[in-house]
């Protein structure tokens, strides 16, 4: 539900960052000076080059499509490509606060991921030409790294310290649980099918929607019709932070239980929701425990991320061509 294939309806909005994709073609550009800020952090600078990188990589999971769930493709990649960007500065600033150090194991692990791309580039020369595809410097694309491991300490440590009444108090009032018949508008390997196909996906919709408010069985109905392969049996949790598309998250955070959503449209296709009551469920509360998890710790990071002094240069960000 990004715009891109994935039926498991992820967002891509995580910071960490995709090594494999580093040497990707990128066909992103800079008009001017890489080093130049799109933001600063507490007055710590993120540079042109460092946000190119993210926006590449969200790029390429995006791939051809030209919206994104009803926006411009390079508007939705632009916000959530300074989004990770920020929260990846504003996590690795954090740490210090939290007592978590760089330690002499991350930085063996750092420079072993460092020796194997240069390894996978084939030459220390052929690492810095992937590196200057983005516009980054080796020293800039180490504190990505660097940054990156720190980030996963971090996240590590602030849920460690979730205690079992915070986790259970985030359940029962943060969450829902949903499940959804999804019919798709794009084929596995990301491309729209053919109007006349996601006309007829609608039409499916639509009649569906309408025997389920006549009384059909939903369950019945999902296990027909669904083309979304990773909702089981017990669907899933959503919490505003959850790592889904805003579609999905929005319609799903209104439904009462038991309630069943309208037509829901995103780059996935079409979407019929419907909440259940998981409060309670050991079943579901057993199986949620890393999206519960996720979802607090990305509370935190955002409300760090609000406390942060973060300012934008939009001269700059919109130097930066898709």
């Amino acid at each position: 539900m990004k715009g891109v294939h994935f039926t498991v309806i992820k967002r891509y909005i995580s910071a960490l960052l995709c090594f494999a994709l580093m040497f990707a073609l990128c066909s992103c550009s800079i008009v001017g000076n890489g080093n130049s800020a799109v933001a600063t952090v507490n007055g710590e600078e993120i540079s042109a080059s460092v946000y190119r990188y993210f926006l590449s990589n969200l790029k390429s999971q995006i791939g051809d499509a030209e919206t994104v769930d009803g926006r411009p493709a390079s508007e939705y990649a632009s916000e959530k490509a300074l989004e990770a960007a920020v929260q990846l500065y504003v996590t690795a600033q954090k740490a210090q606060e939290l007592g978590v150090e760089f330690t002499q194991d991350m930085q063996k692990q750092l420079d072993t991921q460092i020796s194997d791309l240069k390894t996978q580039a084939g030459s220390q020369e052929k690492y810095l030409e992937s590196l200057e595809q983005y516009g980054l410097d080796e020293q800039t694309y180490t504190l990505l790294l660097k940054y990156t491991l720190i980030q996963g300490v971090v996240t590590e440590k602030v849920q460690s310290e979730y205690t079992i009444e915070q986790i259970n108090d985030f359940y029962n009032n943060d969450m829902v649980n949903v499940q959804q018949i999804l019919l798709k508008t794009t084929d596995d390997n990301n491309q729209p099918l053919s109007d006349s196909e996601i006309a007829d996906k609608k039409a499916l919709a639509e009649e569906l929607l309408e025997r389920i408010n006549n009384g059909e069985n939903f369950s019945d109905l999902k296990a027909q019709y669904n083309e979304d392969l990773a909702n089981t049996e017990l669907g899933y949790m959503v919490s505003e932070y959850s790592n889904f598309v805003e579609p999905f998250i929005k319609a799903s955070m209104k439904l009462e239980v038991g309630q069943v959503s309208d037509i829901v449209e995103s780059s996935y296709g079409y979407h019929i929701i419907k909440r259940y009551n998981h409060v309670d469920n050991s079943e579901m509360f057993t199986s949620a425990q890393t999206d519960i998890l996720s979802c607090m710790f990305q509370r935190d990071v955002q409300l760090w991320t609000q406390a942060a002094t973060v300012e934008y240069n939009d001269d700059v960000i919109s130097s930066v061509e898709y």
